[in-house]
């Protein structure tokens, strides 16, 4: 990376706030209390209702686990987009992202979309440029080398189809 470009990166800001459709939602990296953490589908909920509860949202959307979900109780929702940078270990080459818009009550929804891509030519790229080949691989096959950060459920589900 260039110097401009981590100067720019240092220049933002570690969470964003704002209001949507009546809703305050938040958006972090891991979570309020750890922006390397992580937090999974299968993470309690104390521990996002904790998330929210600092900071007063809504809505957090979050990344850093790589894997897309939605998790809703008592009128608050937590959203990982996925990972633009990675799939997610289903076994497909394609990657994740989410919108938020207005539903049909007026109320924000939340659509998960895959974006497919060249993996091809970006795995050999990576390759070229002397960047790990097992990351490479991920790209090529969809699946995970490495599943240390899991929770026993997310792992017990590498390789399959994720429905929303």
């Amino acid at each position: 990376m260039t110097e401009d470009a981590i100067t720019w990166l240092k220049s933002l800001p570690a969470f964003v706030s704002l209001r949507y459709l009546g809703k305050n939602i938040f958006v972090l990296h891991g979570s309020w209390f750890d922006t390397s953490g992580f937090i999974f589908k299968s993470t309690p909920w104390k521990m996002k209702h904790e998330n929210f509860t600092a900071t007063g949202a809504d809505i957090i959307i979050a990344g850093h686990s790589g894997l897309p979900f939605m998790d809703a109780q008592q009128d608050l929702e937590w959203i990982n987009a996925g990972a633009l940078g990675m799939p997610a270990n289903d076994g497909k080459t394609s990657l994740w992202f989410a919108t938020l818009q207005a539903g049909n009550n007026g109320m924000p929804r939340t659509q998960f979309h895959a974006l497919e891509y060249d993996f091809t030519n970006t795995a050999a790229l990576m390759t070229d440029n002397g960047l790990p080949e097992t990351y490479a691989l991920t790209l090529k096959t969809g699946i995970w080398d490495n599943c240390e950060i899991l929770p026993e459920i997310e792992i017990s589900q590498q390789g399959q189809e994720i429905q929303f």
